[in-house]
């Protein structure tokens, strides 16, 4: 599903029922997701309160009083938002988190509550994750999670993704970036290491970047930005370097 449908999808799944269902978007790493949350936010006029799963006090902190009989569980900054007014919660990266989080997690999506305590009634629930596979080193998602949500798959389509370049960059960046990364699965090995697809927002706006900057190709941005699964072979690649390299100077 393109991310314009997946938007158009979500619109329409928050506005059944009451309260509204929580929504899962799964999608590789940098096709846009966040900045389509962005999006989806204003269409829906709320405002977004981004909740990054990477942390054990993501939802909160658990404070026992001194004597030890009582507990307070305060909500963090994003989650307390969405308590007091009407937003998008945007959890993003839900299967990268400890089981601790994962039962946090389970009350947000599917009771609508933290510590007990509950959500906006206009507040709305976006989850994002990538897909569960080694290239992605994410965890495996419960089924209990899994049921409390609809998982609504977003990909980024050349033409798509070309569109948004063009918006952001010039009509000339967008065609270099494009022809610079269709060079590159003539490197990769079906089976050892998997190249996306198609192109994604992250890694052309990354190639436009190092050209702008007139660095070389093997530096650590690649590096830093692909990760290295997919960065080591075009750097262990002459062939590749030499044509970019080439384009730069250009």
């Amino acid at each position: 599903m393109d991310i314009t449908n997946t938007v158009t999808a979500t619109t329409a799944i928050f506005a059944l029922g009451s309260p509204p269902i929580s929504v899962c978007w799964v999608g590789g790493t940098g096709i846009g997701k966040t900045a389509e949350a962005r999006r989806l936010a204003e269409t829906l006029k709320l405002q977004l309160s981004y909740v990054p799963i990477r942390a054990d006090d993501w939802a909160g902190l658990i404070i026992p009083s001194t004597d030890k009989t009582r507990i307070t569980f305060i909500p963090s900054d994003p989650l307390r938002l969405a308590m007091d007014t009407a937003c998008l919660v945007y959890l993003d990266e839900i299967n990268r988190v400890d089981q601790y989080s994962r039962a946090q997690l389970l009350e947000v999506i599917g009771e609508r509550t933290i510590g007990g305590k509950s959500l906006h009634p206009d507040t709305r629930v976006l989850a994002t994750c990538n897909p569960e596979s080694a290239e992605y080193d994410t965890k495996i998602s419960d089924n209990a999670l899994k049921t409390r949500m609809i998982a609504l798959p977003i990909v980024s389509t050349r033409a798509t993704t070309a569109a948004w370049m063009k918006k952001h960059h010039s009509a000339e960046e967008t065609a270099w970036a494009l022809s610079a990364y269709d060079l590159a699965p003539e490197l990769f090995n079906a089976g050892e290491v998997a190249w996306p697809l198609s192109p994604n927002r992250r890694l052309l706006s990354m190639l436009v970047r190092i050209r702008r900057l007139g660095l070389p190709q093997n530096n650590e941005i690649m590096t830093f930005n692909l990760g290295d699964r997919l960065a080591t072979p075009l750097l262990l690649n002459e062939k590749y370097r030499k044509v970019l390299h080439a384009n730069i100077i250009a």
